[in-house]
C-alpha cells in the first residue's frame, strides 16, 4: 500500500477524507482508493467485494506481488507478478 502521488490531498479533503491510496491484491489487482467526495463525482468503477471509491487500474490473471510508483509525478507505476512478470502501467496526467 502506498499514498498515490498523482492525486492532490488538500486541506479541503483532510477534513472528511482519507488521502489517495494505492493497493495490490492477491487476486491480481492494482487499485486505487479516492476520497469519497472525489469518487462519488467520477462515479469511480468499483472492485468486486471492494468499497466505494475503489477504482481497479489493472487486473492480471495471477496475483501482484508488489509495485512501487514513480515519485515525482505518481503517473508510472511498475508491477511484479507472481508469474515473474513486469508489468509497466503508465496513467495519464491527471488521471
Amino acid at each position: 500500500m502506498r499514498f498515490d502521488p498523482s492525486e492532490p490531498y488538500t486541506a479541503a479533503y483532510a477534513a472528511s477524507d482519507t488521502p489517495s491510496l494505492l493497493f495490490c491484491t492477491a487476486d491480481g489487482s492494482l487499485c486505487s482508493t479516492q476520497p469519497a467526495r472525489a469518487a462519488a463525482a467520477v462515479g469511480a468503477k468499483q472492485a468486486a467485494g471492494a468499497g466505494a471509491g475503489v477504482a481497479v487500474l489493472v487486473q492480471e490473471a495471477g496475483s501482484i506481488d508488489s509495485f512501487d510508483v514513480e515519485p515525482q509525478l505518481g503517473r508510472d507505476l511498475l508491477a511484479v507478478t507472481d508469474q515473474e512478470s513486469v508489468l509497466l502501467c503508465c496513467r495519464p496526467l491527471g488521471v
